[in-house]
């Protein structure tokens, strides 16, 4: 796993090259920053200048028509009527306003980069029968692996432990991340990158 500080190297720089061979790009960041979000629209900005992507984030799938369709029209009314942002319990801060501000700045890109670029949803939502933390991995390595295209790539962006392409152990308890899955069907063609902030608050529940 690429670890990347901010403030010490430029992500594009370290990353732009290693990535020319890989199919999926896994991205692991902690939920509920200011900053990653607004690092990735900056870095998915200059990276649609050298490949051709599409853009996978750790949101429920039943969120993927409202996007599809707010990708089309670029309406932002259609946006903030996702369940996803229309929240109001605590959350992880997944749901924030840089990630919404995030999702928008794709829109853009396409629009004044001339790009299609696609966002894809890829976390399971509530009315799926999910057993264990450990199904949860297994359902959305899946819904990534099914949205890889050839002569695309797909920028996963997840929790850094999703993202981990190692078995993870917690007490007494073995998690399979998606990035473990993932690298046990195309060990050669996936990246994962870990955002590892220096220092600072974060916001989760």
């Amino acid at each position: 796993m690429e670890q990347i500080s901010g403030e010490s190297m430029d992500m594009f720089e370290r990353t732009c090259r290693k990535i020319k061979n890989k199919d999926v790009i896994l991205i692991g960041e902690i939920h509920g920053t200011r900053e990653i979000p607004l690092l990735l629209k900056k870095y998915f900005d200059r990276m649609s200048n050298v490949y051709s992507f599409d853009i996978a984030l750790e949101i429920p799938k039943n969120n993927q028509e409202v996007i599809n369709k707010f990708l089309e029209d670029e309406d932002d009314s259609l946006l903030k009527k996702t369940p996803f942002f229309l929240q109001s319990l605590p959350t992880d801060g997944r749901n924030s306003a840089e990630y919404f501000h995030l999702i928008k700045s794709i829109s853009r890109i396409n629009k004044y980069n001339d790009k299609k670029i696609k966002i894809f949803c890829i976390d399971v939502h509530t009315e799926e029968n999910i057993k264990d933390q450990n199904d949860r991995e297994k359902k959305m390595a899946e819904n990534i692996f099914e949205k890889i295209t050839v002569g695309k790539k797909i920028f996963v962006v997840l929790g850094n432990l999703h993202a981990s392409k190692k078995k993870c152990k917690f007490d007494d308890n073995a998690i399979l991340p998606v990035g473990y899955l993932l690298s046990k069907k195309i060990d050669n063609k996936i990246f994962s990158i870990n955002m590892r902030p220096l220092k600072g608050r974060f916001y989760n529940f």
